[in-house]
């Protein structure tokens, strides 16, 4: 963890902020990347839940039961998606438990007292400081919206001829509809043949999209989020499907790994999982396979693959996003 990163300061606030609050009892604390966890165990029971892989840590859709005393969690983004996440965390808390929300002020913290309000009979703002606020909410409402199946909508649309149909929920890339980007990839690529990885697969529209078209290929799925591989399963069953920081360690070799990366970090952009495919993707693809990709016309793709693969080209372009495949050399 860098000393100065915004997820260690939010830990540090919301540390500051515990510090002065009755801990006791059973507390879960979600996706804790600023040592929430570890800052607890000497003054309570400790569970952690983490909705996305990271440093080794299993994750999964949903928190783990309760009942518990109290629940720390930081601000999810989106404001559908902060919602969802918050009923579900408020649903396992006890009658008189605790939600502890951290968050900075550019996040979008500051209305979440207001909003907060629907939920919990007390709520106030208990930390400010570093640019960064801590709201606490006590005593849940009992009509709380705490299954997966509460949330979950039904996405349909037509790719180059192609009728999909799939689940998605709130926190997911492009909840709700088919992106820009992922639709110029479909309609870019040629049929594939043998194994093929879904790379950041999201809700798994990619697979879903190359198994509808009748594609000689059998598809497997990766994602960082629980969630996404949980409607990547449902979207595709059968599939192999893996909840994975990077490039899965199990799999492949692959014929074609294929991918809609995330680069936006929040507001910031982010190229290294590029460049993390670069350094990973060629050792997992077979002899002749390929990388494609469709990114943001801004990333510099050609540069960052160049040295990895033996050619990198761009196979469609718009003002707003480019495809583009990357052949495999013939030694490794």
């Amino acid at each position: 963890m860098i000393p100065n990163s915004r997820e260690a300061r939010i830990g540090e606030v919301l540390i500051y902020a515990l510090e002065d609050l009755e801990v006791a009892g059973r507390w879960l604390v979600a996706d804790d990347r600023g040592g929430v966890g570890e800052a607890l165990r000497d003054r309570c029971e400790v569970v952690t839940w983490y909705r996305t892989a990271q440093g080794g840590q299993s994750a999964a859709p949903l928190p783990p039961s309760g009942p518990f005393d109290g629940v720390v969690l930081r601000l999810p983004r989106g404001s559908e998606a902060m919602r969802m996440v918050w009923h579900l965390v408020a649903s396992q808390l006890s009658e008189d438990g605790v939600l502890v929300l951290g968050g900075g002020n550019d996040e979008g913290i500051r209305p979440t007292a207001k909003r907060l309000r629907d939920l919990f009979d007390d709520v106030e703002v208990v930390a400010t400081r570093r640019h960064c606020r801590v709201v606490v909410g006590r005593r849940p409402t009992p009509d709380l919206r705490g299954a997966l199946t509460d949330w979950q909508a039904s996405v349909e649309a037509e790719v180059a001829g192609v009728d999909l149909r799939w689940v998605s929920w709130p926190t997911l890339f492009a909840h709700g509809r088919l992106d820009v980007g992922t639709r110029q990839l479909l309609e870019a690529l040629p049929p594939l043949e043998g194994r093929v990885l879904d790379f950041a697969c999201g809700a798994g529209v990619i697979g879903q999209f190359l198994r509808a078209r009748g594609d000689a290929c059998t598809v497997d799925q990766s994602d960082v989020s629980a969630l996404a591989t949980h409607a990547a399963e449902i979207n595709n069953p059968g599939a192999q499907t893996w909840t994975a920081d990077g490039m899965p360690t199990e799999g492949g070799p692959w014929n074609h790994i294929v991918s809609n990366p995330p680069i936006h970090l929040g507001n910031d952009s982010d190229h290294s999982i590029v460049q993390a495919l670069a350094a990973t993707t060629p050792h997992r693809l077979a002899r002749g396979g390929h990388l494609w990709l469709v990114v943001q016309g801004t990333v510099p793709v050609k540069r960052t693959l160049a040295d990895a693969f033996a050619a990198v080209d761009c196979v469609s372009r718009t003002p707003a996003f480019s495809v583009w495949r990357a052949r495999r050399k013939r030694l490794l």
